[in-house]
């Protein structure tokens, strides 16, 4: 599922959750690879790819890289799994380079500010059916 937030000035700071700026991307999906810590020159972030399922029969999952930057967000997407069900919320970036091969390539990723996972479906385990009484042992 996936949702662009456009705000104006009069909501900016209400509301919590994923209404944080005009460029803000909140997607809920499942992480496609295991995150990974990198260790740059400068910084250190963490990264991974998400598929966000969109509704309808036959539709692609829509798939986005997504960075953690902050001192914050690096740890929560460490602790995640792949196949973990996530909500991330963050900024929407297109990302360009060259190949190797010289031919211009671009992406869409996220760089994100809040990462929450989602509880796993507990399994439900069936019930013995509860024996009534019968109808000559009611009280009442």
């Amino acid at each position: 599922m996936v949702w662009i937030l456009e705000q104006r000035a009069a909501v900016l700071g209400r509301g919590g959750g994923c209404l944080m700026g005009v460029n803000n991307l909140c997607i809920t999906g499942h992480l496609g690879i295991e995150p990974e810590e990198v260790k740059g020159e400068r910084r250190t972030f963490a990264r991974c790819r998400i598929a966000a399922h969109q509704i309808g029969k036959d539709k692609p999952s829509l798939w986005l890289d997504v960075t953690a930057w902050s001192q914050w967000a690096i740890p929560d997407l460490l602790r995640c799994s792949k196949g973990d069900k996530v909500t991330v919320s963050g900024r929407l970036e297109c990302r360009e380079w060259t190949g190797r091969d010289g031919e211009k390539r671009s992406s869409w990723g996220i760089s994100i500010d809040q990462i929450d996972r989602h509880a796993p479906p507990e399994k439900i385990q069936p019930q013995r059916p509860v024996e009534l009484p019968a109808d000559d042992d009611l009280p009442f």
